[in-house]
């Protein structure tokens, strides 16, 4: 910061007394004369000067990252939004599976859901494993199965 050479020319300037009073402060800060504060507190201001147009560069960058992250926060609301309706859709087809009587256990020949086939695969009344497609009262009642369950394959792979 300062020079190591210093030369003998000298500059004066007239000062009010809250800046000498702000440069002895200084001074005695540092413990320093009075001639080496001024020369610090110059060097100090030419080079804040010269930095100048960086700073303006990283206040350029600051407001370009800002956007940048507005852009984020707006996409992941958005993705967020798109979630929660996924969810809502997902809960509809769960508890329409749920409702949806499609068959018989084959062990115990109680009626079984359409969840109990596509999601737990176990019958609610004996615990029995439930496997393959389920004997089917109608076949509309098989697709509509078929597509629920397909759409909650879906949902999960979303999920991870």
């Amino acid at each position: 910061m300062i020079s190591a050479r210093m030369t003998n020319a000298a500059v004066y300037f007239r000062a009010h007394d809250d800046l000498r009073e702000a440069l002895e402060a200084f001074r005695l800060e540092r413990g320093v004369t009075l001639s080496a504060a001024v020369v610090e507190l110059l060097a100090l201001g030419l080079e804040a000067h010269s930095d100048g147009p960086s700073v303006s560069d990283l206040q350029r960058q600051v407001l370009q990252l800002q956007a940048e992250l507005a852009k984020r926060d707006a996409d992941v609301a958005t993705a967020r939004g798109e979630l929660q309706h996924l969810r809502l859709g997902y809960h509809a087809l769960e508890e329409h599976l749920k409702r949806a009587d499609v068959g018989t256990c084959p062990t115990c020949r109680a009626p079984t859901s359409g969840y109990e086939f596509v999601v737990t695969r176990r019958c609610s009344a004996c615990n029995g494993a439930l496997s393959g497609a389920p004997p089917a009262r109608d076949s509309a009642a098989l697709w509509l199965i078929a597509g629920i369950a397909v759409a909650l394959l879906a949902y999960a792979a979303v999920q991870q």
